[in-house]
């Protein structure tokens, strides 16, 4: 376990990821209530945030989720990430989280509210979009 009093995470949502969940309070208000909640239960919770950056990690207990890294993006050294929520009803499962870390902030960048029908294509619009906002934010490759 991390020792959090030497620093703490933080979770900030990209004016993208933003416009994403603008979107979804027209289109899908459940969405993006839940979605909102989630966040800010992730935002107040530092063993929470230690986990976001955990490949393949999974938790069952309320706020169940599970955590991946995006393969295809990892192998291009960028630090991007899938999380998705799991036990847990209606559209709300329809729907993931991706997000950068940068570890030299311990600060988790929320760029893109996504339905899980997205394919992570690195020629698909969102996923062009999301990278860029990775690129702009200086998030160093390793």
């Amino acid at each position: 376990m991390v020792n959090y009093k030497k620093f703490s995470f933080s979770l900030v949502v990209h004016e993208q990821a933003a416009n994403d969940l603008e979107q979804l309070w027209r289109d899908k208000p459940d969405v993006a209530a839940d979605v909102g909640v989630f966040l800010e239960e992730l935002r107040g919770n530092q063993s929470l945030l230690d986990r976001l950056s955990s490949n393949r990690y999974f938790q069952q207990e309320d706020p169940s989720f599970s955590v991946e890294v995006w393969s295809s993006q990892r192998s291009k050294k960028r630090n991007l990430w899938r999380l998705k929520r799991i036990n847990i009803g209606g559209n709300v499962a329809q729907y993931r989280v991706i997000y950068a870390f940068h570890p030299q902030q311990f600060r988790y960048y929320v760029l893109g509210v996504v339905h899980r029908d997205f394919n992570y294509d690195q020629n698909h619009p969102i996923s062009r979009r999301i990278i860029a906002a990775y690129d702009e934010l200086d998030i160093p490759r390793y």
